[in-house]
């Protein structure tokens, strides 16, 4: 049996806690309701790191990437240099009698998901992955877990994207039908992550002159000298041929506007020609990616986490739950360990 453990999602983000040792994942929201002894960040969006100035506090050791720290220093975030631990994907850190593992998580510059081993159980948080490869980014790695807390922002049928390669072709057709009918054209994504492969691809499929908006310009730089990849020739800011800027600013001067998100799937956005082009997994990714870890029990976070884990529960025989919003205590019982290798037990997840 494992049990005395808690994970639940509070005001400061999601909380890891086991006898009374608290590791918080992604800080965000306002003010103090866990205190924690071991912050990580996955990565640099603001949705994740919002609540950070408010949760840190000189002392508590912050696991990031390096890239990550960049990012979160430009935009003004302070910490004690001695409480900041840099990792890539594969390192592993002993903190506070806590093994914690970095894992690429394919999603951003720098991002990463994380294994968190408390000898009793081990976690494994995905943060936001993708799980597919991309012209910039190879796809997510699998996690090796006990516990899986699993990004659901996706997490419906509907959102099962075309593979890459085809949506690639459909991009680049479409731009390039736009480009010899005479348009300026504007490319609209979120500025870090989906910015640089957009910039990528503009370099790619069109070509020409391209100019990039300055807050993307800034992760494309970050991008290029942490990976060594160069992204293509674009100037930031300046005219163009071709135009990569984030998805809420207003498209070029007589520009026809492209919009890349999962979202279009779903949502209208006026004239512009939206693809489904996202830096999550989609639905079929993330089954995928679950089937593979073969966790005893899933707690699925953000999006669709109720329909989510609803389908792992009844098509994958998976015990799985959306993260509890009150810390209490979840309980396995007769429990399949993978390092016993007995998997004729029954799995038994109860909250």
């Amino acid at each position: 049996m494992v049990g005395g453990w808690r994970v639940f999602l509070s005001s400061n983000g999601i909380v890891f806690s086991v006898n009374g040792l608290n590791v918080v994942a992604d800080p965000s929201g306002s003010g103090v309701e866990v205190f924690p002894d071991v912050i990580l960040v996955s990565h640099a969006h603001s949705d994740h790191v919002s609540g950070l100035s408010d949760l840190y506090r000189p002392g508590v050791p912050v696991v990031m990437s390096r890239e990550t720290y960049r990012l979160l220093r430009l935009d003004g975030y302070r910490f004690r240099s001695s409480d900041v631990l840099l990792v890539s994907p594969g390192d592993v850190l002993d903190i506070c009698g806590v093994e914690v593992s970095a894992k690429h998580a394919g999603h951003a510059v720098g991002s990463l998901m994380f294994e968190i081993d408390f000898g009793s159980v081990r976690f494994g948080y995905t943060g936001d992955f993708n799980y597919e490869d991309s012209v910039v980014m190879r796809r997510a790695d699998l996690l090796d877990c006990d516990i899986l807390v699993v990004d659901s922002t996706y997490g419906m049928p509907k959102y099962s994207f075309p593979p890459r390669r085809i949506l690639y072709r459909l991009i680049r057709e479409r731009l390039r039908e736009a480009a010899e009918e005479g348009f300026l054209l504007s490319l609209h994504g979120y500025a870090l992550g989906k910015g640089q492969e957009l910039t990528r691809l503009a370099w790619e499929f069109v070509g020409g002159t391209i100019s990039v908006e300055r807050s993307v310009g800034i992760y494309n730089r970050v991008f290029e000298e942490s990976i060594g990849m160069a992204l293509g020739n674009y100037s930031i800011g300046g005219s163009a041929d071709v135009f990569v800027r984030n998805i809420f600013s207003p498209p070029a001067p007589r520009a026809k506007k492209f919009i890349f998100t999962g979202w279009a799937v779903s949502r209208k956005f006026g004239n512009a020609v939206a693809f489904p082009l996202s830096a999550h997994s989609s639905f079929l990714s993330l089954v995928e990616f679950v089937e593979r870890v073969d966790p005893d029990g899933v707690l699925t976070v953000f999006g669709f986490n109720d329909f989510f884990a609803n389908y792992l529960r009844r098509e994958l025989g998976i015990p799985s739950y959306p993260i509890p919003r009150i810390p209490r205590e979840l309980v396995f019982n007769k429990l399949r360990m993978r390092d016993r290798g007995d998997s004729s037990l029954k799995r038994f997840f109860r909250g």
